[in-house]
Protein backbone atom coordinates (compact mmCIF):
# COMPACT_ATOMS: atom_id res chain seq x y z
CA UNK A 1 0.00 0.00 0.00
CA UNK A 2 1.55 3.32 -1.13
CA UNK A 3 2.04 5.99 1.51
CA UNK A 4 0.88 9.49 0.50
CA UNK A 5 1.56 12.77 2.37
CA UNK A 6 -2.16 13.33 2.78
CA UNK A 7 -2.52 9.87 4.35
CA UNK A 8 0.11 10.86 6.90
CA UNK A 9 -2.09 13.80 7.89
CA UNK A 10 -5.07 11.47 8.04
CA UNK A 11 -3.10 9.15 10.34
CA UNK A 12 -2.49 12.00 12.79
CA UNK A 13 -6.20 12.81 12.79
CA UNK A 14 -7.06 9.16 13.49
CA UNK A 15 -4.53 9.00 16.32
CA UNK A 16 -6.12 12.03 17.93
CA UNK A 17 -9.53 10.48 17.58
CA UNK A 18 -8.32 7.32 19.32
CA UNK A 19 -7.21 9.36 22.30
CA UNK A 20 -10.67 10.85 22.60
CA UNK A 21 -12.59 7.60 22.29
CA UNK A 22 -12.91 5.31 25.32
CA UNK A 23 -12.93 1.71 24.05
CA UNK A 24 -14.24 -0.67 26.73
CA UNK A 25 -12.77 -4.18 26.81
CA UNK A 26 -15.03 -7.17 26.27
CA UNK A 27 -15.63 -9.01 29.51
CA UNK A 28 -13.98 -12.40 30.12
CA UNK A 29 -16.19 -15.23 29.01
CA UNK A 30 -16.47 -18.83 30.15
CA UNK A 31 -16.47 -20.13 26.58
CA UNK A 32 -13.88 -20.01 23.83
CA UNK A 33 -15.51 -17.39 21.58
CA UNK A 34 -15.94 -13.65 21.77
CA UNK A 35 -19.18 -13.77 19.78
CA UNK A 36 -19.90 -11.30 16.98
CA UNK A 37 -18.54 -8.03 18.40
CA UNK A 38 -18.11 -4.57 16.91
CA UNK A 39 -14.42 -3.82 16.35
CA UNK A 40 -12.09 -2.68 17.80
CA UNK A 41 -12.05 -4.76 21.01
CA UNK A 42 -9.93 -6.76 23.42
CA UNK A 43 -11.23 -9.89 25.13
CA UNK A 44 -10.16 -12.66 27.49
CA UNK A 45 -11.16 -16.23 26.56
CA UNK A 46 -11.10 -19.21 28.94
CA UNK A 47 -10.49 -22.86 28.06
CA UNK A 48 -9.85 -25.97 30.13
CA UNK A 49 -6.32 -26.55 31.42
CA UNK A 50 -4.42 -29.84 31.33
CA UNK A 51 -4.59 -32.43 34.14
CA UNK A 52 -1.28 -34.04 35.04
CA UNK A 53 -3.19 -37.23 35.89
CA UNK A 54 -3.60 -37.73 32.14
CA UNK A 55 0.11 -37.93 31.37
CA UNK A 56 3.18 -35.80 30.68
CA UNK A 57 2.27 -32.64 28.75
CA UNK A 58 4.73 -32.30 25.85
CA UNK A 59 2.99 -29.79 23.52
CA UNK A 60 0.03 -27.41 23.37
CA UNK A 61 -1.44 -26.48 19.98
CA UNK A 62 -3.22 -23.11 20.15
CA UNK A 63 -5.58 -22.29 17.25
CA UNK A 64 -7.26 -18.90 16.84
CA UNK A 65 -9.94 -18.31 14.18
CA UNK A 66 -11.43 -14.95 13.25
CA UNK A 67 -14.76 -14.57 11.42
CA UNK A 68 -15.16 -11.06 10.01
CA UNK A 69 -18.10 -9.25 8.42
CA UNK A 70 -18.23 -5.63 7.29
CA UNK A 71 -20.31 -3.36 5.10
CA UNK A 72 -20.49 0.19 3.78
CA UNK A 73 -23.29 1.93 5.63
CA UNK A 74 -23.25 4.85 3.21
CA UNK A 75 -20.95 6.34 0.61
CA UNK A 76 -21.73 9.80 -0.80
CA UNK A 77 -20.15 11.35 -3.89
CA UNK A 78 -19.97 15.05 -3.07
CA UNK A 79 -17.88 15.86 -6.14
CA UNK A 80 -19.20 17.39 -9.34
CA UNK A 81 -18.42 14.37 -11.54
CA UNK A 82 -19.31 10.69 -11.63
CA UNK A 83 -16.70 8.62 -9.84
CA UNK A 84 -15.82 5.05 -9.00
CA UNK A 85 -15.00 4.10 -5.40
CA UNK A 86 -13.27 1.00 -4.06
CA UNK A 87 -13.48 0.22 -0.33
CA UNK A 88 -11.44 -2.48 1.44
CA UNK A 89 -11.69 -3.45 5.13
CA UNK A 90 -8.82 -5.14 6.90
CA UNK A 91 -8.68 -6.31 10.53
CA UNK A 92 -5.59 -7.28 12.50
CA UNK A 93 -5.91 -10.03 15.14
CA UNK A 94 -3.49 -11.14 17.85
CA UNK A 95 -3.50 -13.30 20.96
CA UNK A 96 -1.26 -14.27 23.86
CA UNK A 97 -1.44 -16.46 26.94
CA UNK A 98 -2.73 -14.65 30.02
CA UNK A 99 -5.14 -11.83 30.73
CA UNK A 100 -6.54 -9.63 27.97
CA UNK A 101 -3.93 -7.22 26.53
CA UNK A 102 -4.45 -3.54 27.17
CA UNK A 103 -4.22 -2.87 23.42
CA UNK A 104 -3.65 -4.58 20.10
CA UNK A 105 -0.24 -2.94 19.87
CA UNK A 106 1.06 -4.57 23.07
CA UNK A 107 -0.42 -7.92 22.06
CA UNK A 108 1.08 -7.86 18.56
CA UNK A 109 4.49 -6.95 19.98
CA UNK A 110 4.60 -10.00 22.29
CA UNK A 111 7.44 -12.46 21.66
CA UNK A 112 6.09 -15.16 24.00
CA UNK A 113 6.03 -18.73 22.55
CA UNK A 114 2.23 -18.74 22.86
CA UNK A 115 1.67 -15.43 21.01
CA UNK A 116 0.36 -15.21 17.45
CA UNK A 117 -0.75 -12.44 15.09
CA UNK A 118 -2.46 -12.29 11.67
CA UNK A 119 -4.61 -10.13 9.40
CA UNK A 120 -7.77 -10.93 7.43
CA UNK A 121 -9.80 -8.95 4.92
CA UNK A 122 -13.58 -8.73 4.91
CA UNK A 123 -15.10 -5.96 2.82
CA UNK A 124 -13.73 -5.59 -0.71
CA UNK A 125 -16.36 -3.71 -2.70
CA UNK A 126 -16.50 -1.43 -5.75
CA UNK A 127 -19.09 1.30 -6.37
CA UNK A 128 -18.81 2.19 -10.10
CA UNK A 129 -20.24 5.29 -11.75
CA UNK A 130 -21.51 6.98 -8.59
CA UNK A 131 -23.02 10.24 -9.84
CA UNK A 132 -22.62 13.67 -8.23
CA UNK A 133 -24.59 13.83 -4.98
CA UNK A 134 -25.55 10.17 -5.19
CA UNK A 135 -25.26 7.76 -2.25
CA UNK A 136 -24.84 3.99 -2.12
CA UNK A 137 -24.41 1.22 0.46
CA UNK A 138 -23.53 -2.47 0.63
CA UNK A 139 -26.52 -4.65 -0.23
CA UNK A 140 -25.29 -7.19 2.35
CA UNK A 141 -22.28 -7.60 4.66
CA UNK A 142 -19.17 -9.10 3.09
CA UNK A 143 -17.47 -11.78 5.18
CA UNK A 144 -13.97 -13.11 5.65
CA UNK A 145 -12.39 -15.89 7.70
CA UNK A 146 -8.82 -16.61 8.64
CA UNK A 147 -6.98 -18.58 11.32
CA UNK A 148 -3.54 -19.16 12.73
CA UNK A 149 -2.05 -21.73 15.10
CA UNK A 150 1.07 -21.99 17.21
CA UNK A 151 2.64 -25.00 18.96
CA UNK A 152 4.07 -24.43 22.45
CA UNK A 153 6.98 -26.76 23.32
CA UNK A 154 8.93 -24.88 25.98
CA UNK A 155 8.58 -26.71 29.36
CA UNK A 156 8.37 -23.44 31.31
CA UNK A 157 5.58 -22.18 29.05
CA UNK A 158 3.77 -25.53 29.19
CA UNK A 159 3.75 -25.37 33.01
CA UNK A 160 1.16 -22.56 32.76
CA UNK A 161 -1.39 -25.06 31.36
CA UNK A 162 -0.95 -27.82 33.96
CA UNK A 163 -3.42 -28.34 36.83
CA UNK A 164 -4.78 -24.78 36.71
CA UNK A 165 -8.44 -25.53 35.99
CA UNK A 166 -8.97 -22.75 33.43
CA UNK A 167 -6.44 -21.17 31.07
CA UNK A 168 -6.88 -17.51 30.05
CA UNK A 169 -5.94 -16.36 26.57
CA UNK A 170 -6.17 -12.71 25.61
CA UNK A 171 -7.12 -11.58 22.09
CA UNK A 172 -7.33 -8.12 20.52
CA UNK A 173 -8.45 -6.62 17.22
CA UNK A 174 -7.62 -3.46 15.28
CA UNK A 175 -9.70 -2.61 12.21
CA UNK A 176 -9.55 -0.03 9.46
CA UNK A 177 -10.30 0.51 5.79
CA UNK A 178 -8.93 1.99 2.59
CA UNK A 179 -11.09 3.94 0.14
CA UNK A 180 -9.84 4.72 -3.36
CA UNK A 181 -11.59 6.85 -5.96
CA UNK A 182 -12.00 10.26 -7.58
CA UNK A 183 -13.96 13.27 -6.47
CA UNK A 184 -13.77 15.64 -3.53
CA UNK A 185 -15.65 16.18 -0.29
CA UNK A 186 -16.90 12.60 -0.48
CA UNK A 187 -17.85 10.60 2.62
CA UNK A 188 -17.58 6.86 3.46
CA UNK A 189 -19.11 5.25 6.54
CA UNK A 190 -18.41 1.56 7.33
CA UNK A 191 -19.21 -0.97 10.06
CA UNK A 192 -17.09 -4.02 11.02
CA UNK A 193 -17.77 -6.99 13.33
CA UNK A 194 -15.53 -9.89 14.33
CA UNK A 195 -15.96 -13.19 16.17
CA UNK A 196 -12.74 -14.68 17.60
CA UNK A 197 -12.60 -18.32 18.71
CA UNK A 198 -9.77 -20.19 20.42
CA UNK A 199 -9.05 -23.90 20.81
CA UNK A 200 -6.15 -25.55 22.66
CA UNK A 201 -5.25 -29.17 21.89
CA UNK A 202 -2.92 -30.88 24.35
CA UNK A 203 -0.38 -33.52 23.30
CA UNK A 204 0.75 -35.71 26.18
CA UNK A 205 3.11 -38.67 26.48
CA UNK A 206 3.06 -41.77 28.65
CA UNK A 207 4.53 -45.29 28.62
CA UNK A 208 4.14 -48.38 30.85
CA UNK A 209 6.06 -51.67 31.12
CA UNK A 210 4.93 -54.97 32.69
CA UNK A 211 7.67 -57.56 33.20
CA UNK A 212 6.75 -61.24 33.84
CA UNK A 213 8.79 -64.36 34.55
CA UNK A 214 7.29 -67.47 32.92
CA UNK A 215 3.99 -65.58 32.81
CA UNK A 216 3.93 -64.45 36.44
CA UNK A 217 5.80 -62.87 39.35
CA UNK A 218 7.54 -64.79 42.14
CA UNK A 219 6.99 -68.14 40.41
CA UNK A 220 8.78 -71.28 41.75
CA UNK A 221 11.36 -72.91 39.48
CA UNK A 222 13.76 -75.84 39.80
CA UNK A 223 17.43 -75.29 39.13
CA UNK A 224 18.10 -75.79 35.43
CA UNK A 225 14.50 -75.15 34.37
CA UNK A 226 13.98 -72.90 31.28
CA UNK A 227 13.02 -69.26 31.95
CA UNK A 228 11.22 -66.82 29.62
CA UNK A 229 11.00 -63.14 30.57
CA UNK A 230 8.37 -61.03 28.77
CA UNK A 231 8.37 -57.22 28.65
CA UNK A 232 4.96 -55.76 27.68
CA UNK A 233 5.27 -52.08 26.67
CA UNK A 234 2.32 -49.73 25.93
CA UNK A 235 2.16 -46.11 24.71
CA UNK A 236 -0.48 -44.61 27.04
CA UNK A 237 -0.35 -41.06 25.62
CA UNK A 238 -1.77 -39.40 22.49
CA UNK A 239 1.70 -38.51 21.18
CA UNK A 240 3.83 -41.00 19.24
CA UNK A 241 7.10 -42.17 20.84
CA UNK A 242 10.38 -42.88 19.08
CA UNK A 243 13.50 -44.77 20.18
CA UNK A 244 11.58 -46.75 22.83
CA UNK A 245 14.31 -48.69 24.65
CA UNK A 246 13.80 -51.59 27.11
CA UNK A 247 16.68 -52.52 29.44
CA UNK A 248 17.08 -55.05 32.27
CA UNK A 249 19.32 -54.31 35.25
CA UNK A 250 20.68 -57.88 35.09
CA UNK A 251 20.37 -58.84 31.43
CA UNK A 252 21.23 -55.49 29.80
CA UNK A 253 19.44 -54.03 26.75
CA UNK A 254 16.50 -56.18 25.70
CA UNK A 255 15.11 -54.37 22.63
CA UNK A 256 14.67 -51.01 20.86
CA UNK A 257 11.38 -50.00 19.15
CA UNK A 258 11.97 -47.30 16.54
CA UNK A 259 8.38 -45.95 16.62
CA UNK A 260 5.55 -46.74 19.04
CA UNK A 261 2.33 -45.05 17.89
CA UNK A 262 -0.06 -43.55 20.44
CA UNK A 263 -2.14 -46.32 22.06
CA UNK A 264 -0.02 -49.09 20.54
CA UNK A 265 1.52 -52.00 22.51
CA UNK A 266 4.48 -54.28 21.83
CA UNK A 267 6.27 -57.16 23.58
CA UNK A 268 9.94 -58.07 23.88
CA UNK A 269 11.30 -61.35 25.30
CA UNK A 270 14.48 -62.86 26.74
CA UNK A 271 15.25 -66.46 27.73
CA UNK A 272 17.57 -68.21 30.19
CA UNK A 273 17.96 -71.10 32.66
CA UNK A 274 17.06 -71.01 36.34
CA UNK A 275 20.06 -70.87 38.65
CA UNK A 276 20.60 -72.28 42.12
CA UNK A 277 19.46 -69.19 44.04
CA UNK A 278 16.39 -66.97 44.05
CA UNK A 279 16.50 -64.31 41.31
CA UNK A 280 14.97 -60.81 40.80
CA UNK A 281 15.54 -58.28 38.02
CA UNK A 282 14.08 -54.89 37.12
CA UNK A 283 13.04 -53.64 33.65
CA UNK A 284 13.03 -49.99 32.53
CA UNK A 285 11.51 -48.44 29.38
CA UNK A 286 12.36 -44.95 28.05
CA UNK A 287 10.87 -43.18 25.01
CA UNK A 288 10.99 -39.71 23.46
CA UNK A 289 7.84 -37.98 22.09
CA UNK A 290 8.15 -37.31 18.36
CA UNK A 291 6.70 -33.78 18.76
CA UNK A 292 9.05 -32.84 21.62
CA UNK A 293 12.03 -35.20 22.16
CA UNK A 294 13.33 -32.94 24.93
CA UNK A 295 10.67 -34.27 27.35
CA UNK A 296 11.19 -38.07 27.53
CA UNK A 297 8.94 -40.45 29.50
CA UNK A 298 9.80 -43.69 31.31
CA UNK A 299 8.49 -46.52 33.52
CA UNK A 300 9.91 -49.57 35.34
CA UNK A 301 8.73 -52.89 36.76
CA UNK A 302 10.32 -55.82 38.65
CA UNK A 303 9.82 -59.59 38.42
CA UNK A 304 11.37 -62.61 40.19
CA UNK A 305 11.44 -66.35 40.72
CA UNK A 306 12.31 -68.61 43.68
CA UNK A 307 14.32 -71.84 43.43
CA UNK A 308 12.59 -75.02 44.65
CA UNK A 309 14.41 -78.15 45.99
CA UNK A 310 13.91 -81.20 43.75
CA UNK A 311 11.63 -83.93 45.26
CA UNK A 312 13.27 -87.48 45.31
CA UNK A 313 11.36 -90.31 43.63
CA UNK A 314 10.59 -93.21 46.15
CA UNK A 315 11.78 -96.76 45.15
CA UNK A 316 9.54 -99.69 46.39
CA UNK A 317 11.38 -102.62 48.22
CA UNK A 318 11.79 -106.01 46.45
CA UNK A 319 10.78 -109.27 48.51
CA UNK A 320 12.19 -112.81 47.81
CA UNK A 321 9.69 -115.69 48.39
CA UNK A 322 10.95 -119.02 49.95
CA UNK A 323 9.00 -122.20 49.01
CA UNK A 324 8.54 -124.74 51.91
CA UNK A 325 9.89 -128.34 51.52
CA UNK A 326 7.22 -131.02 51.91
CA UNK A 327 9.46 -133.99 52.96
CA UNK A 328 12.60 -133.50 55.02
CA UNK A 329 15.71 -134.85 53.20
CA UNK A 330 18.60 -136.11 55.29
CA UNK A 331 21.86 -134.31 54.72
CA UNK A 332 24.50 -135.92 52.49
CA UNK A 333 27.79 -136.62 54.28
CA UNK A 334 30.57 -134.32 53.22
CA UNK A 335 34.23 -135.52 53.20
CA UNK A 336 36.38 -133.86 55.75
CA UNK A 337 39.23 -133.24 53.33
CA UNK A 338 39.53 -129.53 52.89
CA UNK A 339 39.36 -128.11 49.37
CA UNK A 340 41.88 -125.35 48.74
CA UNK A 341 40.37 -122.15 47.49
CA UNK A 342 41.68 -120.22 44.47
CA UNK A 343 42.33 -116.60 45.30
CA UNK A 344 40.47 -114.07 43.09
CA UNK A 345 42.27 -110.77 42.42
CA UNK A 346 40.34 -107.75 43.50
CA UNK A 347 39.47 -105.07 40.90
CA UNK A 348 39.67 -101.50 42.21
CA UNK A 349 36.39 -99.63 42.04
CA UNK A 350 36.69 -95.97 40.89
CA UNK A 351 35.23 -93.36 43.23
CA UNK A 352 31.92 -91.80 42.19
CA UNK A 353 32.19 -88.72 39.96
CA UNK A 354 31.83 -85.34 41.68
CA UNK A 355 28.61 -83.68 40.41
CA UNK A 356 29.09 -80.42 38.51
CA UNK A 357 26.90 -77.61 39.86
CA UNK A 358 24.38 -76.09 37.33
CA UNK A 359 24.80 -72.38 37.11
CA UNK A 360 22.78 -69.56 35.48
CA UNK A 361 23.38 -69.56 31.69
CA UNK A 362 23.94 -66.26 29.85
CA UNK A 363 20.84 -64.94 28.11
CA UNK A 364 20.68 -64.41 24.37
CA UNK A 365 19.69 -60.87 23.46
CA UNK A 366 17.05 -60.95 20.73
CA UNK A 367 17.38 -58.79 17.66
CA UNK A 368 15.61 -55.43 17.98
CA UNK A 369 12.22 -55.58 16.24
CA UNK A 370 11.92 -53.32 13.26
CA UNK A 371 8.48 -51.67 13.09
CA UNK A 372 6.63 -51.53 9.80
CA UNK A 373 6.67 -47.88 8.60
CA UNK A 374 4.84 -47.12 5.38
CA UNK A 375 7.14 -44.95 3.29
CA UNK A 376 4.68 -43.71 0.66
CA UNK A 377 3.61 -40.12 1.56
CA UNK A 378 1.94 -38.01 -1.15
CA UNK A 379 0.24 -34.61 -1.23
CA UNK A 380 -1.80 -32.69 -3.81
CA UNK A 381 -2.77 -29.02 -4.14
CA UNK A 382 -5.33 -27.49 -6.50
CA UNK A 383 -5.48 -23.67 -6.86
CA UNK A 384 -8.91 -22.41 -7.97
CA UNK A 385 -9.98 -18.94 -9.12
CA UNK A 386 -13.59 -18.27 -8.06
CA UNK A 387 -14.07 -22.07 -7.89
CA UNK A 388 -12.60 -22.75 -11.35
CA UNK A 389 -9.49 -24.93 -11.89
CA UNK A 390 -7.89 -22.63 -14.49
CA UNK A 391 -4.43 -24.17 -14.96
CA UNK A 392 -3.98 -22.75 -18.49
CA UNK A 393 -3.95 -19.09 -19.60
CA UNK A 394 -5.93 -16.94 -20.14
CA UNK A 395 -8.12 -18.66 -17.49
CA UNK A 396 -11.24 -17.22 -15.84
CA UNK A 397 -12.83 -14.15 -17.48
CA UNK A 398 -13.66 -11.39 -14.96
CA UNK A 399 -14.87 -7.81 -15.03
CA UNK A 400 -13.03 -4.79 -13.65
CA UNK A 401 -13.61 -4.59 -9.89
CA UNK A 402 -15.07 -8.10 -9.63
CA UNK A 403 -14.22 -9.85 -6.34
CA UNK A 404 -11.77 -12.75 -6.63
CA UNK A 405 -11.45 -15.69 -4.25
CA UNK A 406 -8.45 -17.97 -4.64
CA UNK A 407 -9.01 -21.39 -3.02
CA UNK A 408 -6.05 -23.61 -2.11
CA UNK A 409 -7.41 -27.20 -1.81
CA UNK A 410 -4.87 -29.53 -0.15
CA UNK A 411 -5.40 -33.33 -0.09
CA UNK A 412 -3.34 -36.07 1.57
CA UNK A 413 -3.25 -38.60 -1.30
CA UNK A 414 -0.65 -40.87 0.34
CA UNK A 415 -0.80 -43.70 2.86
CA UNK A 416 0.61 -41.94 5.95
CA UNK A 417 -0.41 -38.89 8.00
CA UNK A 418 1.35 -35.61 7.18
CA UNK A 419 2.49 -32.88 9.60
CA UNK A 420 3.50 -29.19 9.41
CA UNK A 421 1.77 -28.69 6.04
CA UNK A 422 2.57 -25.20 4.66
CA UNK A 423 0.73 -23.55 1.73
CA UNK A 424 2.46 -20.65 -0.08
CA UNK A 425 1.67 -18.41 -3.05
CA UNK A 426 4.31 -16.85 -5.31
CA UNK A 427 2.57 -13.47 -4.83
CA UNK A 428 0.99 -13.65 -1.37
CA UNK A 429 3.77 -15.59 0.33
CA UNK A 430 2.59 -17.93 3.09
CA UNK A 431 -1.17 -18.55 2.85
CA UNK A 432 -1.83 -20.94 5.73
CA UNK A 433 -0.42 -23.80 7.80
CA UNK A 434 -1.99 -27.15 8.71
CA UNK A 435 -0.53 -28.90 11.77
CA UNK A 436 -1.72 -32.38 10.77
CA UNK A 437 -3.42 -33.75 7.65
CA UNK A 438 -4.56 -37.39 8.09
CA UNK A 439 -4.63 -39.92 5.25
CA UNK A 440 -7.30 -38.98 2.62
CA UNK A 441 -8.12 -35.75 4.51
CA UNK A 442 -8.64 -32.45 2.69
CA UNK A 443 -8.25 -28.85 3.85
CA UNK A 444 -8.97 -25.57 2.04
CA UNK A 445 -7.41 -22.11 2.58
CA UNK A 446 -8.57 -18.93 0.80
CA UNK A 447 -7.35 -15.48 -0.17
CA UNK A 448 -9.40 -12.62 -1.69
CA UNK A 449 -8.67 -9.83 -4.15
CA UNK A 450 -10.18 -7.40 -6.68
CA UNK A 451 -9.98 -7.84 -10.47
CA UNK A 452 -8.15 -5.20 -12.53
CA UNK A 453 -7.45 -4.93 -16.28
CA UNK A 454 -4.92 -7.43 -17.66
CA UNK A 455 -3.97 -11.09 -17.74
CA UNK A 456 -2.71 -12.65 -14.53
CA UNK A 457 -1.26 -15.96 -13.38
CA UNK A 458 -0.04 -17.21 -10.02
CA UNK A 459 1.40 -20.43 -8.60
CA UNK A 460 0.67 -22.25 -5.35
CA UNK A 461 3.03 -24.57 -3.50
CA UNK A 462 2.42 -27.02 -0.65
CA UNK A 463 4.87 -29.03 1.43
CA UNK A 464 4.47 -31.48 4.31
CA UNK A 465 6.47 -34.04 6.25
CA UNK A 466 5.66 -37.60 7.35
CA UNK A 467 6.08 -38.92 10.85
CA UNK A 468 9.54 -40.29 9.98
CA UNK A 469 10.77 -37.10 8.28
CA UNK A 470 9.91 -37.75 4.60
CA UNK A 471 9.05 -34.43 2.89
CA UNK A 472 6.57 -34.18 0.01
CA UNK A 473 5.59 -31.19 -2.16
CA UNK A 474 3.24 -30.25 -4.98
CA UNK A 475 2.51 -27.13 -7.08
CA UNK A 476 -0.45 -25.91 -9.13
CA UNK A 477 -1.10 -22.72 -11.18
CA UNK A 478 -4.22 -20.68 -11.94
CA UNK A 479 -5.01 -17.82 -14.36
CA UNK A 480 -7.56 -15.09 -14.95
CA UNK A 481 -7.93 -12.14 -17.32
CA UNK A 482 -9.89 -8.88 -17.20
CA UNK A 483 -10.80 -6.48 -20.01
CA UNK A 484 -12.72 -3.21 -20.12
CA UNK A 485 -15.03 -4.75 -22.67
CA UNK A 486 -16.44 -6.95 -19.90
CA UNK A 487 -18.16 -3.91 -18.41
CA UNK A 488 -19.16 -2.55 -21.82
CA UNK A 489 -17.10 0.59 -21.30
CA UNK A 490 -13.52 1.78 -21.32
CA UNK A 491 -11.47 2.57 -18.26
CA UNK A 492 -12.23 6.02 -16.87
CA UNK A 493 -9.02 8.07 -16.69
CA UNK A 494 -8.10 9.40 -13.29
CA UNK A 495 -9.65 6.57 -11.27
CA UNK A 496 -7.10 4.58 -9.31
CA UNK A 497 -7.56 0.79 -9.35
CA UNK A 498 -7.33 -1.26 -6.20
CA UNK A 499 -4.26 -3.55 -6.03
CA UNK A 500 -4.94 -7.20 -7.06
CA UNK A 501 -3.77 -8.58 -3.71
CA UNK A 502 -5.20 -7.67 -0.32
CA UNK A 503 -3.29 -4.60 0.85
CA UNK A 504 -1.50 -4.89 4.17
CA UNK A 505 -1.01 -2.07 6.62
CA UNK A 506 2.38 -0.40 6.95
CA UNK A 507 3.63 0.37 10.47
CA UNK A 508 3.56 4.11 9.84
CA UNK A 509 -0.11 4.13 8.82
CA UNK A 510 -2.97 4.47 11.30
CA UNK A 511 -6.12 2.51 10.61
CA UNK A 512 -9.47 4.23 10.87
CA UNK A 513 -11.32 3.22 14.00
CA UNK A 514 -14.55 1.35 13.19
CA UNK A 515 -16.06 0.48 16.54
CA UNK A 516 -15.66 -0.60 20.13
CA UNK A 517 -16.91 -3.39 22.34
CA UNK A 518 -20.21 -1.78 23.29
CA UNK A 519 -23.51 -2.98 21.87
CA UNK A 520 -24.13 0.34 20.14
CA UNK A 521 -23.24 0.80 16.48
CA UNK A 522 -20.06 2.70 15.74
CA UNK A 523 -18.90 3.88 12.31
CA UNK A 524 -16.09 5.99 11.11
CA UNK A 525 -16.45 8.46 8.23
CA UNK A 526 -13.54 9.11 5.95
CA UNK A 527 -13.66 12.44 4.11
CA UNK A 528 -12.05 12.00 0.72
CA UNK A 529 -10.65 15.22 -0.74
CA UNK A 530 -10.11 14.78 -4.50
CA UNK A 531 -7.46 16.64 -6.41
CA UNK A 532 -8.65 16.32 -9.96
CA UNK A 533 -10.13 12.96 -11.01
CA UNK A 534 -6.89 10.96 -10.89
CA UNK A 535 -5.47 11.59 -7.38
CA UNK A 536 -6.19 9.73 -4.13
CA UNK A 537 -8.62 11.85 -2.17
CA UNK A 538 -7.43 13.32 1.09
CA UNK A 539 -9.69 12.22 3.88
CA UNK A 540 -11.10 13.46 7.08
CA UNK A 541 -12.71 11.35 9.71
CA UNK A 542 -16.16 11.40 11.09
CA UNK A 543 -17.81 8.94 13.42
CA UNK A 544 -21.33 7.97 14.08
CA UNK A 545 -22.50 6.19 17.22
CA UNK A 546 -26.12 5.01 17.35
CA UNK A 547 -27.86 4.53 20.64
Amino acid sequence: MTTHPLRTILGAVCAGALLLLAIPFAQAQSGASTGRTLTDFAAELSVDGFSSATGQLVAADISVQADLDSRVLEITNNSGTASQFQVTTEVHFCGELGAAPISHATCAASIAPSALSFETTGLAETFPDLGPGETASSPAPITGTDSRSVRVLDPAELAQFIDVGQVSYGVATMAGFNALGGGGNSVVEIETFADVQIQIDYLYAGVTINKLTNGGDGVGLVEGEAVTWTYDVQNTGNADLRGVTVTDDKEGQICVVALLVAGQSTQCTATGVAGSVDYQNSATVVGAPVVNPNIPVSDDDVSSYVVLSPTPTPVPPTATAVQPTATPVPPTPVPSTPVPSTPVPSTPVPPPATPTPRTQQPLATPAAPVPSVNDAPLIDIELLTNGVDADDAPGVLLGVGDPITWSYVVTNTGLVDLYDVVVTDDQFGEVCTIDMLPVAAQSTCTRDGIAEVGEFGRNSDVSGVSRVGQRVTDIDPTHHHVGDEVLGKVEVPGIEQAPPAVPSLNPDEVLALTGDASTSKFSVALLLLGIGSSLLAASTLRSRRAD
